[in-house]
C-alpha cells in the first residue's frame, strides 16, 4: 500500500491502521486504499487482454477513490491502445501539469 498522510495530524502512515502518532483509526481509509489497488490491479490485467473500455472503468473506479499518476498513466494507456490519441494526449498533459 502507497504510504499516505493521516488526516488528523499529517503523520506519515503505512503499514498500521492506528496512526503511530495520534491513535486516530484509520481503518476506512485502508480498505478504501485496498478497493483502490484491486481496481488497479483489475485495469493493468484488462488492458493485458487487450479490453480497453474495462480498463478504462477500472480506473475510474480507482481514480474516484484517489486520483494519482498511475491512474492518470493507465487512463492514458487504455486511450492511447483504443486508438483515442486525442483522450491519450489531454490525460498525459493532466498529469504532467499536475506536477508543474
Amino acid at each position: 500500500m502507497t504510504p499516505f498522510r493521516c488526516p488528523v495530524c499529517r503523520a506519515s502512515v503505512d503499514h498500521e491502521p492506528i496512526c503511530r502518532r495520534c491513535r486516530a483509526d484509520l481503518s476506512l481509509l485502508f480498505t478504501i486504499e485496498e478497493d483502490r489497488a484491486c481496481h488497479v490491479a483489475a485495469a493493468r490485467d484488462a488492458l493485458q487482454q487487450g479490453d480497453w473500455d474495462m480498463a478504462l472503468a477500472q480506473v475510474a473506479e480507482a481514480a474516484a477513490l484517489r486520483s494519482d499518476d498511475e491512474s492518470r498513466i493507465l487512463e492514458a494507456a487504455a486511450h492511447l491502445l483504443r486508438g483515442d490519441f486525442p483522450t491519450a494526449w489531454g490525460t498525459y498533459l493532466r498529469t504532467v501539469h499536475h506536477h508543474g
